[in-house]
């Protein structure tokens, strides 16, 4: 919705998601795995997490995979498998949702913030090093919609300075760089299904996975009150276990990822090769051997033009949404004076456009005059 108006007020034509439209494709599985849960009288744990967790686990690359409540909660869980305790520092982009910074304050530790890279819009290595302290433990790159983070570089700067790696890929399941999937580069890595995500299910979901088999039965005690199935407790946990009924319908869209994300990079495509030449905008980057799901297609809008282009394209009936328009640093659970420049002009002028099973070739064409027309 555009900030400020009512989405009453005017009727769009393209709207940035459409969930009933895509779950619309394979609708009679859906219903098969409805019926399948609804009849096995198992609706936590059980079979369908058990096998929604294998796929994902193959399909990632990766020892394990545990289904959880949501991806917030993931990184929680994550943060008490690598360690973390009050007045330790973790080092995450100031670019972000604010559900990673967020988990570090859960955990009792000190959220260190990052500026981004002004190119690909994921935490910088170079702003990173110079935020490093003795207190710091781990970093969290954020695979920003749907790019992933510069792993390679990140990875060798953990090495140096005994550092653990704990890759957010809320945004990029399916996304891979130098053919290796995202959640698969970090000691730890978690995932979100809400409806918008690439794995999008039918409610909340998330997944947490890693490297190390031996934090496998620790993650699935500390979903579940810190159990190990018995009503006795080892460790202070939650309850955050992943429903039977989402993990049956994430069984059935895990399936069609690759194609579900194939389809948006072409549209993405479209939108590259449309908007190249349009004057007072700038793309973001298409890193060398890194596959970009495009959870959201980002341009940025220069010299304050961004309100007066989503005003013109919703006024057109056309939708469009700002992420994120406040950087953590100006929070106040995370208030840093430090200047981040590059995730301030990026608040200030990203704006993001529809794509989808909504949008066909004409209505990107008709966005495309519009929003040059516009500037």
């Amino acid at each position: 919705m555009n900030p400020g108006q009512d989405s009453t007020a005017n009727t769009l034509r393209l709207r940035m998601h459409d969930a009933a439209l895509e779950n619309r494709a394979h609708r009679d599985e859906l219903r098969a795995a409805f019926e399948r849960v609804l009849d096995s009288g198992r609706f936590i744990l059980g079979d369908e997490v058990q096998g929604f967790e294998r796929e994902a686990a193959q399909y990632l690359g990766v020892p394990f995979a545990v289904g959880v409540s949501n991806c917030s909660d993931a990184l929680v869980l994550a943060l008490r498998l690598l360690g973390v305790k009050p007045g330790d520092e973790v080092l995450v982009p100031d670019f972000t949702f604010i559900a990673t910074a967020e988990a570090v304050l859960r955990v009792g530790a000190k959220v260190v913030l990052v500026d981004i890279d002004a190119d690909t819009l994921c935490i910088d290595p170079l702003a990173l090093e110079e935020r490093i302290s003795p207190r710091c433990v781990g970093i969290i790159p954020v695979h920003l919609f749907g790019l992933p983070a510069p792993m390679g570089r990140l990875r060798a700067i953990a090495r140096a300075h005994g550092l653990w790696l704990l890759e957010d890929a809320a945004q990029a399941m399916g996304a891979s760089l130098n053919g290796r999937q995202v959640g698969s580069m970090g000691e730890l890595a978690v995932f979100s299904f809400f409806p918008t995500k690439p794995l999008a299910g039918l409610g909340d979901g998330g997944l947490l996975c890693g490297s190390d088999e031996g934090l496998d039965l620790q993650a699935r005690a500390l979903r579940q009150h810190g159990t190990s199935g018995k009503l006795v407790s080892s460790t202070m946990g939650y309850n955050a276990r992943l429903d039977a009924l989402q993990a049956a319908f994430l069984r059935v869209k895990l399936a069609r990822l690759d194609a579900r994300n194939d389809a948006r990079i072409q549209q993405a495509g479209i939108y590259d090769r449309g908007l190249a030449q349009v004057q007072g905008l700038r793309l973001s980057a298409r890193p060398l051997g890194a596959r970009h799901v495009f959870h959201q297609y980002a341009i940025r809008l220069l010299d304050g033009a961004r309100a007066r282009v989503q005003q013109a394209l919703w006024a057109a009936g056309i939708e469009t949404r700002v992420y994120y328009p406040v950087p953590l640093h100006e929070m106040p659970p995370y208030r840093d004076s430090a200047p981040f420049p590059r995730a301030s002009a990026a608040a200030a002028e990203l704006l993001c456009l529809p794509l989808g099973p909504q949008v066909d070739e004409a209505a990107q064409q008709e966005l495309m005059e519009r929003l040059s027309d516009s500037i």
